[in-house]
């Protein structure tokens, strides 16, 4: 909702009472300054491309050594099974 320029607003206070008022353009060029120099600075966008890469970087690891783990895990059971069905083609297998 866009306002008038010039209007203005109540702040809030603890004890529920308004005690200041404040232009509304005082309000948008605060929370402007505060978006642009604060939340969007190169230094906080940096950190924050820096940390995505280093958590994008440690779950790719953690998923390449699962897999690298399950290839093993299959391994393991395909020579097993391949084990268990010469056994039984060679006749060495008794069923109970």
């Amino acid at each position: 909702m866009r306002h008038p320029p010039g209007s203005s607003a109540l702040l809030p206070h603890p004890g529920g009472w308004p005690t200041c008022t404040i232009k509304r353009d005082e309000i948008e060029a605060r929370v402007l300054v505060g978006l642009t120099e604060r939340m969007a600075s190169p230094d906080a966008v940096a950190k924050a491309v820096k940390a995505y890469l280093e958590e994008n970087n440690r779950l790719n690891q953690a998923r390449r050594a699962q897999v690298a783990a399950d290839c093993k895990a299959l391994d393991r059971i395909d020579r097993s099974m391949r084990g268990i069905i010469t056994a039984i083609e060679d006749g060495m297998y008794q069923p109970a």
